[in-house]
């Protein structure tokens, strides 16, 4: 985490271009790691048996709608989650990427080299984010710490998920749709980019 921090600090007197260049290297960066300390974080949740049964017995003891317990998985991403990719000199780059990517992706649809790669990075992060969206454990507000599940949404999943729904309300199969008929179209759950079903009022 620190020396992903350290190299994503802005190069002073850098241009924009230099800016995006180095948001877009540490997001690479970033996914990379948290793909390796995945394997990680399985094989250590997978081999200590013993202490997996010990937290299993514990979380069976609790009810659900007090559980503070969280599984060895679970707060494996948690820590990543808050020590990673909420550190200040990460999370900042990653909010200013998206918002990049955001802006080639509604403006383009995707269907151009460049917004289309932009986009698949957004489809990266996103699956790796709510990976990360785990519960907070409870008992770090009886240590006096900060949840971060919130700040996670806040800062970084809801502006991707915006993007995604703007996206799908605008664009379908490489055509923009006109504003007077985006009302046609679906963007939320299952549907999304659909033409929208709607009943005839003649059939009535």
């Amino acid at each position: 985490a620190s020396s992903s921090a350290s190299s994503s600090a802005s190069v002073p007197g850098g241009s924009d271009g230099e800016e995006a260049a180095a948001d877009e290297a540490l997001l690479g960066r970033l996914l990379a790691g948290f793909q390796t300390y995945s394997r990680w974080l399985a094989e250590v949740a997978g081999s200590t048996g013993a202490l997996t049964r010990r937290v299993a017995a514990q979380r069976g003891s609790e009810l659900p709608d007090v559980q503070h317990t969280p599984t060895l998985s679970a707060a494996g991403l948690a820590a990543f989650r808050s020590a990673v990719v909420l550190h200040p000199a990460i999370e900042a780059p990653l909010a200013r990427h998206i918002s990049r990517c955001s802006a080639s992706l509604l403006r383009h649809g995707g269907w151009t080299a460049e917004s289309g790669r932009l986009m698949q990075q957004l489809i990266d992060l996103d699956g790796a984010l709510s990976r990360l969206d785990v519960r907070d454990d409870h008992l770090s507000e009886e240590r006096g710490l900060t949840f971060s599940q919130g700040r996670l949404r806040d800062a970084l999943l809801r502006p991707l998920r915006r993007c995604f729904r703007e996206h799908a309300s605008q664009w379908f199969c490489g055509t923009r749709i006109p504003p007077q008929d985006r009302g046609l179209y679906i963007g939320h759950k299952r549907r999304r980019g659909l033409i929208a079903e709607f009943e005839d009022p003649s059939c009535a």
